[in-house]
């Protein structure tokens, strides 16, 4: 270790008239160097009621939520199996809070069918609704002001 400072970085370069100064036809010329121009052939105009919109949003949302709606059954379900699993696989279970073994078994049992079910429902709708869940969906599903009634 030597006992030398580290040197300071280079000033930068000073700006031509002074250093609140700015050059307008530079900021334009860099602009418009860095500008990409692209065109777009065609643009649609969409003329909806507000009613017709409400609808076709709610029906995006809740096709958005029915979605994932499968998630917390399939995780009830396998909660319980594993439950299920562990009762029916040992021998000395001595019962769930003062109850016996064959009815814990029918209990987590049922919650088990139950969960399947709920699951089975859930699944059914999340893969009725699985198109027509994009933005562009609803927008082509919007009636347009061009089209007869």
């Amino acid at each position: 270790m030597s006992n030398v400072p580290p040197q300071l970085p280079p000033a930068p370069a000073p700006v031509p008239g002074g250093p609140t100064a700015f050059d307008p036809a530079d900021i334009r010329r860099q602009i418009a160097d860095g500008t990409v121009i692209l065109p777009i052939a065609e643009q649609e105009v969409l003329v909806a009621y507000a009613n017709a919109v409400r609808l076709r949003l709610g029906d995006f949302e809740a096709a958005i939520r029915d979605r994932d709606a499968w998630r917390a059954p399939a995780g009830l379900a396998f909660g319980f199996l594993s439950s299920l699993i562990t009762i029916v696989g040992t021998k000395d279970f001595g019962g769930l809070f003062g109850v016996n073994r064959d009815v814990c078994i029918g209990a987590f049992g049922a919650a088990f069918l139950l969960s399947v079910v709920w699951m089975a429902i859930a699944a059914a709708r999340a893969w009725s609704r699985r198109k027509g869940n994009t933005v562009e969906d609803v927008v082509r599903s919007l009636p347009r002001a061009d089209a007869a009634p």
